[in-house]
């Protein structure tokens, strides 16, 4: 699986892209199952190390598909906020490092006057701190 086949700014706010990240996580769901069927002369031991690699990607694929959801934080060509009407501007990238591993996240970014602001930086933040919280519940 090439990651970076999702980090590319043309396809990454398409339903074409939502597509690819689906049938991407189909893809991994498959080749786990099958391998798990196909394990029957391995050890518990072999096959659980085996899983939480996959799992993992999996994990990191489904993130791809929810950022793909998020279309880039593209709200319009321009925002009602507090401090006045915003305007679409450039997209950005962003490094984003989940417990699944890292990732890059394209944005837009938003300008009121001199103010610069990207949406979805919000849920970006929000939810990288909450899953390292949960992590550490679990561990």
């Amino acid at each position: 699986m090439d990651r970076n086949a999702f980090s590319t700014h043309a396809q990454a706010h398409s339903p074409l892209h939502i597509e690819t990240c689906l049938e991407a996580c189909r893809e991994q769901f498959n080749r786990i199952v099958s391998d798990v069927i196909s394990s029957q002369h391995h050890e518990a031991h072999q096959v659980e190390a085996s899983l939480f690699k996959q799992l993992m990607q999996l994990g990191l694929l489904f993130l791809h598909l929810f950022f793909a959801n998020h279309h880039g934080g593209d709200y319009g060509e321009t925002v009602q906020t507090a401090q006045g009407l915003a305007t679409r501007g450039r997209p950005s990238e962003r490094a984003y490092f989940s417990i699944f591993g890292k990732l890059k996240i394209q944005r837009y970014l938003y300008a009121v006057d001199a103010l610069s602001f990207a949406p979805l930086a919000r849920i970006i933040h929000e939810s990288q701190t909450r899953s390292w919280d949960s992590l550490r519940n679990v561990l």
